[in-house]
């Protein structure tokens, strides 16, 4: 199995170098700005750069892309809850640009980590690996146009058009598919990842043999 190339784990240990060091900074701006919430945030940004530098130096080579995929999860939850911490997500206008990139630029920081975490699964087990992520893109597309038509007023439309009762089924259907397409979406993402967490053990297995 080809080991994963060391630019990927260079590119994850940059960018949660990035996310390990804002985090003080902006943890200094939440304190003064009396956003006492976004500290515990902060922190679990902190903690999640610390696990990326280690992942990029090499420290989990069975499962270099889990890691990368839990320090992005990490840092997205830490600049969500930041976020609505500050009311930056929930009302873009009028904010402060060093509040927006607080929020913003970490958000980036967990898309670019998550992306690299997939390019690591792909080049160890790229056949079985593309497979379920695939379908993990396919069964969450439907979801991601759902809650775009939601926020675009579709979804509002529709309802003023229905009976309130079949208004009530229509919510009931679609959250009970949706709920489904999310399951089967993240076990096929997750499946992709345990199998290269797998041939990985293998691989160390073989070599100290």
């Amino acid at each position: 199995m080809p080991k994963t190339p060391t630019i990927l784990l260079r590119a994850e240990l940059v960018f949660s170098a990035l996310a390990l060091l804002s985090a003080p900074v902006f943890a200094f701006v939440a304190f003064r700005g009396e956003h006492y919430f976004m500290l515990a945030s902060e922190a679990l940004i902190l903690v999640a750069g610390v696990f990326g530098v280690l992942a990029g130096r090499g420290r989990f080579p069975a499962g270099p892309a889990m890691a990368a995929m839990c320090v992005a999860g990490s840092i997205f939850t830490g600049a969500v809850l930041g976020g609505f911490e500050t009311q930056v997500l929930p009302n873009l206008k009028n904010q402060e640009p060093l509040m927006l990139g607080a929020v913003f630029g970490r958000l980036g920081l967990a898309g670019l980590i998550a992306a690299l975490g997939t390019l690591m699964i792909l080049s160890r087990t790229p056949a079985a690996s593309t497979k379920k992520l695939v379908w993990a893109v396919v069964t969450i597309a439907p979801v991601v146009a759902l809650a775009a038509a939601w926020k675009l007023g579709f979804v509002a439309r529709v309802a003023e058009s229905l009976p309130e009762a079949a208004f009530q089924i229509g919510v009931l259907a679609v959250g009970m598919l949706v709920i489904v397409l999310v399951s089967i979406a993240c076990h096929c993402a997750i499946r992709a990842f345990e199998i290269g967490v797998n041939a990985g053990e293998a691989a160390s297995e073989n070599a100290s043999a």
